[in-house]
């Protein structure tokens, strides 16, 4: 025989919140990885426009070209720093992502050991009421 676990469905809603936050670390650690492969492709565009820049500069260029490409460079700067601060506030959201994560992991763990305890505790009962009716059964054996 059995024993059900009262708190079954608090269980296995703590599961299905320990997979959501799983799901949702791994959401988070693609956007960040996703975000940081961005930064890395404006910062060589970035490099890419300076060196452009420096050796057209060298071989001289017309007051409106300088103006042009400084201000390209300009524009290229601030891309990179919003993809750096996106890439850093994607950072953070993986560590509450993970922190979640762990939160969730731990009140499972709690209620899987709740689980495991009241079981022990069932099978010790069942098994000192399987020794009493041998008792008995014995006892009345030995009384015919």
């Amino acid at each position: 025989m059995s024993k059900q676990f009262k708190l079954q469905s608090v269980l296995d809603y703590r599961s299905l919140r320990e997979d959501l936050a799983r799901q949702q670390l791994a959401a988070a650690q693609q956007r960040e990885a996703d975000l940081l492969t961005r930064l890395v492709r404006e910062q060589e565009a970035l490099e890419h426009l300076q060196a452009d820049f420096d050796t057209r500069q060298r071989q001289g260029m017309a007051p409106h070209e300088f103006a042009l490409h400084s201000d390209h460079i300009s524009h290229k700067v601030k891309v990179v720093a919003a993809a750096l601060e996106e890439w850093e506030a994607a950072g953070e959201e993986v560590a509450e992502r993970r922190r979640a994560l762990g939160e969730a992991s731990q009140e499972k763990k709690l209620l899987e050991k709740v689980k495991e305890r009241q079981l022990s505790e069932f099978e010790a009962e069942q098994r000192r009421r399987e020794m009493a009716f041998l008792d008995e059964i014995a006892v009345q054996h030995y009384k015919r």
